[in-house]
């Protein structure tokens, strides 16, 4: 029965859910606090390293750029096989 799971059941998850107790926790904290580890983050140090880095969060964002582009050369074509269209009239 469902009401049967002891506590360290994988089904019973409402003390702990994500399995970390209050003193692993605590540990990892004092680890972290011993091994500094933002004291040695220097991050890129190179210019192509820079530059990479700065690319990190870019999505893209060419389209709207392209599509204009698009509509533009559209509208040049259109005008262009009209002026052909006239021509061969």
């Amino acid at each position: 029965m469902a009401s049967e799971l002891t506590s360290n059941s994988k089904s019973v998850r409402s003390h702990r859910p994500n399995g970390w107790t209050p003193e692993r926790r605590a540990q990892a904290a004092e680890a972290i606090r011993r091994w500094k580890p933002w004291e040695q983050s220097t991050g890129p140090r190179t210019a192509e390293g820079k530059n990479r880095a700065k690319m990190n969060g870019y999505r893209g964002g060419h389209w709207r750029e392209l599509r204009e582009l698009s509509k533009e050369m559209n509208a040049l074509l259109r005008e262009q096989r009209d002026r052909l269209e006239e021509i061969g009239e």
